[in-house]
């Protein structure tokens, strides 16, 4: 039976399928550490140690803010790529999350495990 995962995981959704990104949208996911929101209308990026500064196109990209940023990516590699993201997600129909890793095969949820067993 196949259902349609809810991927309420932006950070699932980029972590694991940045394949299916631009690479400018993949130089701004990368670049940043973190973010700290200041204000309602500042936002402080933290930029990775050790890489070049990103370009000024990629951080326009930031422009309408880290969460709005990413969530916008999750979105169209959604809407482009939906075939080609999958998920292992936990088969009871009570909890039906994501595992930590589309290759996992363990519910965090509920411990429920579906690796296939070897006799």
């Amino acid at each position: 039976m196949s259902r349609d995962i809810d991927f309420e995981t932006t950070p699932y959704v980029l972590e694991y399928f940045q394949h299916l990104m631009t690479d400018e949208e993949r130089e701004a996911v990368n670049s940043f550490t973190f973010n700290v929101v200041a204000s309602e209308k500042t936002e402080l990026m933290i930029f990775t140690p050790g890489r070049n500064e990103p370009s000024e196109s990629t951080k326009k990209l930031y422009s309408i803010g880290s969460a709005n940023f990413r969530d916008q990516i999750k979105e169209r590699l959604l809407l482009e790529h939906r075939a080609e993201i999958y998920a292992n997600a936990c088969p009871t129909p009570k909890y039906g999350k994501l595992p930590k890793t589309p290759k996992a095969k363990q519910c965090l949820s509920c411990s429920h495990s579906w690796r296939e067993t070897i006799s």
